[in-house]
């Protein structure tokens, strides 16, 4: 998802800038279908990477980016899942064009009505 909305992205001092809604403006991300195993996976695993943040929160210390760091590292194996499982997902759907960042048939927006 990152790769795929860094051309989207618009460029600070720091680098890309505005991840909030660029995965839904680029990528065809389709709606939450329970009845789908592959999402309900996608959940299982996030919900893992919840627990397992939560019962580790009170001991992270240190600044904002030190905090984030720490806690990348603890749910490392569920990010890597996460990934796995997105990049599955997402296997063979189109990237909106950049001139159509608004929902359309194909790309219907993220409450699917276009």
């Amino acid at each position: 998802m990152n790769e795929a909305i860094k051309p989207y992205q618009s460029q600070g001092l720091m680098g890309e800038r505005d991840i909030h809604r660029r995965p839904f403006e680029v990528c065809s991300i389709p709606l939450f279908d329970p009845q789908d195993t592959l999402h309900e996976k996608i959940v299982r695993v996030a919900r893992d990477a919840r627990e397992k943040m939560l019962k580790w929160k009170s001991k992270i210390e240190g600044n904002a980016a030190q905090a984030r760091e720490a806690a990348r590292q603890i749910v490392r194996p569920e990010i890597n899942q996460l990934d796995e499982l997105v990049r599955e997902l997402l296997k063979g759907q189109a990237l909106a064009s950049k001139s159509s960042r608004s929902a359309s048939p194909s790309n219907p927006g993220l409450f699917g009505s276009g």
